[in-house]
């Protein structure tokens, strides 16, 4: 067997590096050539390790990961930058208005959700609207659509939303009475819970006011950052786990079948509602539920999966987000006295009795009272960061190549704390810089520079009925109570489907 000397066998393994990198780069030179003048490669996070990329740093800051990410894209002045947590695609994070409308609208199709974000959510989303691409996410999204357009629902919303508040008010007000303190996180989400359930399947979900624990909200909570989670391990490893039945794949499991029976029961007792509210035949009256929809308008015939998947999705929607933004807006009203001061001088003007119903026009009236709710919605996006994929090569409007099979991040947490899109006061809560001085109305901007309805086709349908009920939920309470947000909570953001504040908000309520 012919063996090399020590020195002709460190001259081959030398030999064999220097070989090996100058392919690589050669091959990188080549690849960068081809590129035409004014393309660029995004910059790379530094710190990079071998194997493990940068996932020492999102490790490191997991428990502040959307302000770690924002901080990045403030130091790099919203400029895109890639990093690589191990065992998935490289990352292009990007921040600024531009780069959002680069892949929410002008290269729309060039960045689906992807493969590997389906595969993530599918246990719990199915063919759902926000889990799917293509096909199956128009043909929803266009039902949907129908329903959230009709004048029937924007006419009742406000009614609804009214009845379910009043309960809430109610409950607001022994707590009140008996200086009790509330999670007012919990009590947000069974309010919107509530109102969507009626307003979309009509049927009401019985879980407003309720000393326990309901299982689907608990449910949920454990679900929405066990989910998420697999976005921040390696994809074997999750599916490793999800195979045994262990960790944190058996907790998700578990939850997800508790949350399917619960589906369940809502399909059946909407699909009651529905035959008990069939018209006769010389009437012009409809069902206007999103099952009913989606029955009546169908092109192929739905089946109990479909509908669980279909369901699904809205009741996440209708209960997480509004609930959530609310519950940041009452946290930084609590940091602000005097933004809660003007909101309730502006009550105080526009209405004149508290316990009637608010017309639309008394609502559209409250200006002020939408500037505060739009500025909590730019700090405290509900959806704070959003993953793509690139399925093909694309240059960006500023020039940045972005290479197919990278996996995009939009963080609009961090673009609306961008000074460079903001101003330098961005970090501040300030509702005025919503507030035309002159005209005393709502100043509109661009939906990729206010992200927190998303923007493109995939923008969040009812973003004007969310406002809304906001709103409404808003006036109603401050009319009546402030309420004390305690001191020295733990604010840790929940890393989930939504941003979520983790470990809930206590707070107690006094009479105004």
């Amino acid at each position: 067997m012919l063996a090399l000397p020590p020195t002709g066998l460190s001259t081959a393994i030398w030999t064999t590096f220097a070989v090996v990198g100058a392919f690589v780069v050669l091959r990188r030179l080549r690849r960068e050539t081809k590129l035409p003048e004014g393309v660029q490669i995004p910059l790379e996070l530094p710190g990079k390790l071998p194997v493990l990329g940068h996932t020492h740093f999102f490790a490191k800051n997991e428990h502040v990961l959307n302000d770690w990410l924002a901080s990045q894209c403030i130091k790099y002045n919203g400029q895109p930058w890639r990093a690589t947590i191990m065992g998935q695609p490289e990352m292009l994070v990007l921040s600024t208005p531009e780069a959002m409308e680069d892949v929410c609208k002008t290269h729309f199709d060039n960045f689906p959700k992807g493969a590997v974000q389906t595969d993530a959510l599918n246990d719990l989303f199915g063919d759902g609207m926000l889990a799917v691409d293509g096909e199956k996410w128009y043909y929803q999204r266009k039902i949907a659509r129908n329903l959230i357009t009709m004048r029937a629902l924007r006419d009742s919303m406000s009614a609804i939303v009214q009845k379910h508040t009043k309960t809430m008010v109610e409950i607001l007000g022994m707590a009140a009475d008996t200086q009790e303190t509330l999670d007012i996180v919990r009590l947000f989400r069974e309010l919107t819970i509530e109102a969507f359930a009626e307003i979309a399947f009509g049927i009401e979900m019985g879980s407003l006011g309720t000393e326990h624990e309901d299982p689907f909200h608990t449910a949920m909570d454990t679900i929405s950052p066990l989910l998420v989670l697999r976005f921040r391990v390696p994809t074997w490893f999750w599916k490793l786990q999800r195979a045994l039945g262990v960790g944190a794949e058996g907790e998700l499991a578990r939850n997800i079948k508790i949350v399917d029976d619960i589906l369940l029961d809502v399909i059946q007792r909407s699909l009651a509602s529905r035959v008990d509210k069939t018209p006769s035949p010389d009437s012009d009256s409809k069902t206007h539920d999103i099952i009913s929809l989606f029955l009546d308008h169908g092109e192929e015939q739905l089946t109990a999966k479909t509908l669980r998947d279909i369901v699904l999705v809205f009741l996440v929607a209708g209960r997480d987000t509004s609930a959530d933004s609310l519950s940041w807006f009452w946290y930084l009203l609590q940091k602000h006295p005097h933004v809660e001061q003007a909101i309730r001088d502006e009550l105080d003007a526009k209405l004149a009795n508290n316990d009637s119903l608010m017309s639309m026009a008394q609502v559209n009236e409250l200006v002020y009272l939408e500037a505060a709710l739009r500025e909590t919605l730019r700090l405290y996006p509900a959806a704070a960061f959003v993953n793509r994929e690139a399925a093909c090569d694309t240059v960006l409007s500023d020039g940045t190549f972005v290479r197919k099979g990278m996996r995009i991040g939009l963080s609009s947490y961090a673009l609306g704390r961008l000074p460079s899109v903001w101003g330098e006061d961005a970090a501040e809560f300030r509702p005025e810089r919503w507030i035309d001085p002159e005209t005393k109305t709502i100043i509109q901007v661009s939906p990729f520079k206010f992200m927190a309805f998303h923007a493109g086709p995939r923008m969040c349908m009812g973003a004007t009925l969310a406002m809304l009920q906001m709103k409404i939920i808003a006036a109603k309470v401050l009319t009546r109570f402030h309420v004390d947000v305690l001191p020295d909570q733990d604010m840790t953001q929940e890393i989930g489907l939504t941003l979520a504040i983790k470990n809930g908000l206590r707070a107690r309520v006094r009479r105004v």
